[in-house]
C-alpha cells in the first residue's frame, strides 16, 4: 500500500466474475476500489456500468485512479466463437492499458493465463518440454483463448517499452471457486481426463493480484499456482500416462519431496511478489462437504 494517509485508488475491470470477486475481497481492506463491469459487484464498492470494449467508457472510469487490475475477458470454457474470445480479450486489454496510460496511471496488473503457454491444452504434439514448467517455457497455444492471452502479454510488453508504465501479467492456472469445485473434484478422480491438474484457489488468486500492485518492474509475467496438484496420482506418473513419456525433469527433488507437486512452478510469484499459496488439494476438495 502507498505511504501516506490516502488509500490507493484501484480500478478493477471484470470484477463481478468468478475470479474478480476474490480480487476485490483481497483489496477492500487496504484500497479504495472501483469496479467497471457489465454487472455490479457483490461487494459494497463504487461501481461503473460499462463494457471494456467501449474505449470512451473505459477512459471515463480511469479518472482519479492510481492503479488498474484488468480482469474482464471471455474465460476459457465459456461457449464462444474464436473471434469472440480474441476480440474481447485482446481489444479489452488494449483499451484498458491505453486508457490507463492516457490517464497517467503508472501501474497495471493484467490477467493472463497458463493457457498463454498452451501446455494446458494437453495436445499430443505439445507435451511439456520440461518439468516443472516455468516462465521460460516455450509458448505455443492453439486455442483462441490461449492465443488471446499470448497477445495480451505482447500488448503489455509493447506498452512497457514506452517507459512510463509498469505492467505485471499474472498467469493463474485453473482457479477453483465454489461454482466449479465439484467439477474439479470429479475431474481429479477421473483417470481418463487429460489435464495438467495444476490449480489455485480463488482466495489465493485474489491475494496474488493485490500483491502485484506493489511489483515495480516495467514488464513481468508469472504463474500463480498451488504447490500441489488436484490429483491423488503422483504427478510424474500421471503425466507419463497422458503423454506416453515422462517430460524431462529439471528439479527431481521437487517431486521426491512431494510426489503430488504441481507441474507449474510459481517460484517467480513467490520471490517477486512475496506471495504464497495457502492450499492443499485434499483440503480444497473436502470443502464440498461443508
Amino acid at each position: 500500500m502507498n505511504s501516506g494517509t490516502r488509500r490507493r485508488r484501484v480500478l478493477v475491470t471484470g470484477a463481478s466474475g468468478r475470479v474478480g470477486r476474490h480480487v476485490v475481497d483481497a483489496l477492500v481492506a487496504d484500497h479504495e476500489v472501483t469496479v467497471i463491469d457489465l454487472a455490479p459487484p457483490i461487494q459494497d464498492v463504487a461501481y461503473i456500468e460499462g463494457n471494456v470494449l467501449d474505449l470512451d467508457r473505459v477512459r471515463e472510469s480511469m479518472a482519479g485512479q492510481d492503479a488498474v487490475i484488468h480482469l474482464a475477458a471471455i474465460d476459457f470454457g465459456v461457449p464462444a466463437e474464436p473471434e469472440a474470445y480474441f476480440g474481447t480479450n485482446v481489444m479489452g486489454t488494449w483499451n484498458a492499458v491505453q486508457a490507463a496510460r492516457e490517464a497517467g496511471i503508472r501501474k497495471v496488473v493484467l490477467a493472463s493465463s497458463v493457457s498463454a503457454v498452451g501446455v494446458g491444452e494437453m495436445r499430443p504434439d505439445f507435451p511439456p518440454e520440461y518439468l516443472p514448467i516455468d516462465e521460460q517455457h516455450v509458448m505455443k497455444p492453439a486455442h483462441a483463448y490461449g492465443m488471446s492471452k499470448l497477445v495480451v502479454e505482447d500488448i503489455a510488453r509493447g506498452f512497457a517499452l514506452l517507459g512510463d508504465i509498469s505492467i505485471t501479467c499474472l498467469r493463474p492456472v485453473a482457479v477453483i471457486v465454489d461454482s466449479n469445485r465439484q467439477r474439479a473434484v470429479d475431474r481429479a478422480t477421473d483417470p481418463n481426463h487429460r489435464w495438467l491438474a495444476s490449480y489455485v484457489t480463488g482466495e489465493d488468486t485474489g491475494r496474488a493480484f493485490a500483491a502485484a500492485l506493489d511489483h515495480d518492474s516495467p514488464f513481468d509475467a508469472m504463474f500463480v499456482a498451488a504447490d500441489d496438484s488436484a490429483s491423488t496420482v503422483p504427478t510424474l506418473e500421471r503425466l507419463a500416462g497422458v503423454y506416453g513419456v515422462t517430460p524431462a525433469v529439471r528439479d527431481p527433488g521437487r517431486f521426491e519431496r512431494d510426489p503430488l507437486a504441481s507441474p507449474i512452478d510459481a517460484s517467480r510469484a513467490k520471490q517477486r511478489l512475496g506471495w504464497r499459496p495457502t492450499s492443499r488439494w485434499a483440503e480444497v476438495a473436502a470443502r464440498l462437504d461443508e
